[in-house]
């Protein structure tokens, strides 16, 4: 918001080093920065989770199409670990 601010309405963002040194950095507390970091790392593990499942579940249905649906279950149940 400080940067929209200073833009003026012009078309290239930038800042003169004078407004640099003005920018307010907020301290967080370390408790809720570590919060943070959990809910950071948490939410790339579950988004490489749901990369693998849904290679699983494309991989599933193309066993499905060609070699039947029993098939396709037991590559699931064997890949969902």
């Amino acid at each position: 918001m400080q940067s929209q601010r200073d833009a003026g309405g012009s078309i290239i963002k930038h800042w003169k080093p004078s407004e640099i040194g003005e920018v307010l950095i907020p301290i967080i507390d370390d408790i809720i920065q570590t919060k943070i970091e959990e809910k950071v790392k948490e939410s790339f593990k579950l988004k490489e989770e749901s990369k693998q499942l849904l290679e699983v579940a494309k991989r599933a249905v193309e066993i499905a199409i060609e070699d039947g649906k029993n098939l396709a279950m037991e590559y699931i149940e064997d890949n969902n670990k």
